[in-house]
């Protein structure tokens, strides 16, 4: 008897490690990187959205009345309050899903942006907030809170923390809201030499957490800087790790350059690669 029970201990031990590892072994879900990639890409372009207002701006950015130009962005209207200052000044964006633009997804809603100072001086903080503000159907609601923390010739530095950040799929049927927090540093690093924002290029990189539609609690790190090319409203490259309890770690890679709206997500040692896209 003795015998057989050292036989059934034996199994069992065997087994169980088995049994972990064939689990591990169908980790392959993308929904927290897709959910990721969402709040991360929408957190760009509201970025971008206020950054191609006032760059262009004479009383947001001390731009010479001789150079001022329309701001280069998709959206209904725009006002300042109050319009001439002093600062702060508060900076609307409307946007209506009824004004079609070739190159920029649908939009709704407002975003609304606090200025303590000049756009690009040191130390002026932006405090970014959004009402109804969608794109494709996803909306954004939370803070956003920019500081300028260096700049030079062709450069922009700002220290971007975002709190309490919730992300709705109204195209999504059943569980449809994300939550998401992180801080990140925002480079433009081209473009500053001229007026316009079309040659104005970013890099970011960063680390917060989130929690999927799904329930999936996670904590994402940059491993390489993402890019944003002017003309493209995604992440051109860049590399982000995505870490959660009791699954694999997903390395998730934004691309080599090109401008589309897919990821690949990568799940070592042994779970393969998965493309992910977004609207």
């Amino acid at each position: 008897m003795k015998g057989f029970y050292a036989i059934v201990i034996s199994i069992l031990l065997i087994s169980f490690p088995s049994c972990k590892n064939s689990d591990r072994d169908l980790d392959t879900g993308t929904d927290a990187s897709h959910d990721f990639w969402v709040a991360t890409n929408q957190l760009s372009n509201i970025i971008r959205e206020v950054h191609k207002v006032a760059v262009v701006d004479s009383i947001l950015n001390n731009v010479d009345t001789a150079d001022v130009i329309p701001p280069e962005t998709c959206m209904d209207t725009m006002f300042r309050t109050p319009d001439a200052g002093p600062f702060p000044i508060n900076l609307d964006l409307v946007y209506s899903d009824t004004l079609i633009c070739d190159t920029a997804r649908e939009r709704s809603g407002k975003i609304n942006a606090k200025f303590s100072g000049l756009y690009s001086d040191y130390g002026t903080t932006i405090k970014i907030t959004t009402d109804s503000f969608q794109i494709a159907g996803v909306y954004f609601t939370g803070t956003i809170t920019m500081s300028m923390a260096g700049k030079s010739t062709d450069t922009l530095i700002y220290k971007v923390v975002v709190k309490d950040i919730k992300i709705i799929d109204t195209k999504k049927v059943g569980n449809n809201v994300a939550l998401w927090s992180g801080s990140f540093t925002y480079v433009q690093y081209a473009g500053r030499t001229t007026v316009t924002a079309n040659d104005d290029h970013f890099i970011y990189f960063g680390n917060g957490d989130g929690m999927a539609q799904n329930g999936v609690i996670y904590t994402y790190t940059s491993q390489s800087q993402a890019n944003l090319q002017a003309d493209c409203e995604y992440e051109g490259s860049g590399l982000f790790k995505l870490v959660s309890t009791n699954r694999q770690d997903r390395v998730l890679n934004f691309g080599n350059g090109s401008c589309n709206n897919k990821m690949v997500v990568s799940i070592p040692p042994v779970n393969g690669e998965h493309e992910v896209s977004i609207r």
